[in-house]
């Protein structure tokens, strides 16, 4: 047969027709693997971005915190609040209410080690009270007594006797807290639970609760004599959690709460006293 009509089984596919020039078996082979290689490369598809990785949520091991040391116990004194003062010597003295000893224990702060008692049960200088919140300011001491309706200021690291206040206005004070407006004067807030009834079991009227807190004002004057003015006592009367009812009411207390500068108190169910704002506090029970 001719070569005119023949067919070119190059790559088996292609052909001509008569008057055309056939096609070098060279140029068949490139159009054969260029068109092979561009259906291979629209046939596959881009890789994939592998997934992050999960985070690994590791909760950090549970810490074992062993204790410093522990005191000896003394359930008669009925140790209640706290408060810490640096001597001169940079041992650190914690100072501890009893209400029942009617005194001040002194232990060391870094080891638990009992260093002194001071005071005695009675109603003059020095002495306490049923002795309940305690704060530090400085080297003055504050100690609210319930029963001697008072604040009793000390100065260490002797406690020597440098005065009183709150005895005229005070029924039954509990907790204490210290606040320096500025240099040399303090506001001083104390707490005041007083109950009636002859088991003083007894709630006040609402309208009497706005006396659970009292504040005094506070200086020193040169000569460390102390001076206080009552500034009149707060809480608010009205605003009443829903779940505190009359026989829970021995456990309310009021909580400090602040809107645009101006404190409010409403009760809470819960037993205690708590503090007002301010840079210092120690509470008594």
């Amino acid at each position: 047969m001719g070569r005119r009509g023949a067919l070119f089984r190059c790559s088996g596919s292609l052909a001509h027709t008569d008057g055309m020039r056939p096609i070098p078996p060279t140029r068949l082979l490139a159009l054969a693997l260029g068109t092979l290689f561009i259906s291979a490369c629209s046939s596959v598809s881009a890789p994939k971005s592998a997934a992050p990785a999960a985070p690994q949520s590791s909760a950090p091991a549970p810490v074992t915190v062993p204790e410093r040391y522990v005191s000896a116990e003394t359930p008669a004194e009925e140790l209640d609040s706290l408060a810490t003062w640096t001597a001169e010597d940079g041992r650190t003295w914690l100072i501890v209410t009893g209400k029942s000893s009617h005194r001040l224990s002194v232990y060391d702060a870094e080891d638990g080690t009992r260093l002194r008692e001071f005071g005695s049960e009675g109603a003059g200088p020095g002495q306490f009270d049923r002795p309940n919140g305690i704060a530090v300011y400085g080297d003055y001491v504050f100690v609210v007594e319930r029963d001697n309706h008072r604040v009793q200021v000390l100065s260490l690291p002797d406690f020597t006797f440098v005065g009183t206040f709150g005895d005229r206005e005070l029924r039954s004070p509990y907790g204490l807290w210290v606040n320096e407006t500025e240099p040399g004067e303090l506001e001083v807030y104390v707490t005041d639970s007083f109950m009636y009834g002859k088991k003083f079991d007894e709630v006040p009227p609402f309208a009497e609760l706005d006396q659970r807190v009292r504040r005094y004002r506070v200086q020193f004057d040169q000569d460390g004599r102390l001076r206080a003015n009552y500034g009149g006592s707060f809480g608010d009367t009205n605003d009443v959690v829903p779940s505190v009812r009359s026989r829970d009411a021995r456990t309310a207390r009021h909580v400090p709460r602040q809107d645009d500068g101006a404190y409010g108190w409403r009760r809470a169910a819960c037993r205690g006293d708590a503090p007002v704002p301010g840079r210092r506090a120690v509470r008594g029970a």
